[in-house]
């Protein structure tokens, strides 16, 4: 039986410093606002057990707050939790967004339903690797098959899915027209802006990536040259180098 009445739990998401440049997010809760022990074990093995980025930990971190406060507020246990994901993908769909920002006062996209599903089942898994988790749990959230084996299971794939890409309705063209470029082009005000505009267009940046862009990453030579270093063949060209450090954890 579910109780009711509950007090809304009260979670926060905080940035976990290791080193000056490794850190990742994890998730408080309860009245003095103490560690979730096996949301921040998940947490703290993407990030160094699996090389995730830091900015993927914010974002589960955010997802399974959320699903935190959902079951607390239900009274359910994680395996209780697991048999009524369907109803926590309703809840979701169904609220709108508090916090400020896009989409502030809209109901989700199925966008986003997407990593909050991944995050979800990925803690999931994880609770069952170390035993922390029933069995059952782990068969309500995959559909599964006998493993060729004759010994346990393997899983196939979620039971609850959903469809992240835009409908044909409501998609937007994948990238600006012509026109488009050339007045974005024609209203920047510096030679860095126009650089900065230029180079999103031709190579199809992300901001990360193009913001970590160092003046050494680009090499204007000609086809058949190298600099030393290099060994590209093929003309001018850039390089997406990983750094870590990011002052807000951005995957550069």
């Amino acid at each position: 039986m579910l109780a009711v009445g509950l007090a809304p739990l009260h979670a926060e998401v905080v940035r976990v410093p290791v080193s000056d440049e490794l850190a990742y997010w994890t998730v408080l809760a309860g009245p003095t606002l103490s560690v979730v022990d096996d949301i921040d074990a998940h947490l703290r093995h993407l990030r160094f057990g699996r090389a995730c980025e830091e900015s993927t930990t914010k974002t589960y971190a955010g997802h399974l707050k959320r699903f935190l406060v959902w079951r607390e507020g239900r009274g359910l246990t994680w395996t209780d939790a697991a048999f009524q994901l369907a109803t926590y993908v309703m809840h979701v769909r169904t609220s709108p967004r508090e916090t400020s920002g896009r989409g502030q006062g809209c109901c989700p996209e199925e966008a986003t339903l997407v990593p909050a599903l991944a995050a979800i089942h990925g803690f999931y898994l994880y609770l069952a690797d170390l035993g922390h988790v029933e069995a059952a749990a782990i068969t309500a959230l995959f559909t599964t098959v006998p493993a060729e084996t004759g010994h346990g299971t393997v899983l196939v794939r979620p039971r609850i899915r959903v469809d992240g890409r835009p409908s044909r309705a409501s998609a937007r063209p994948p990238a600006a027209t012509h026109e488009e470029f050339t007045r974005v082009l024609q209203a920047a005000d510096t030679a860095r802006d126009r650089c900065m505009v230029a180079i999103m267009a031709c190579c199809a940046l992300r901001v990360g990536q193009l913001v970590s862009l160092k003046r050494e990453d680009i090499h204007f030579v000609p086809a058949g040259r190298t600099l030393p270093g290099c060994s590209y063949l093929q003309g001018p060209h850039l390089h997406l180098r990983k750094r870590g450090g990011h002052p807000k954890g951005a995957a550069n």
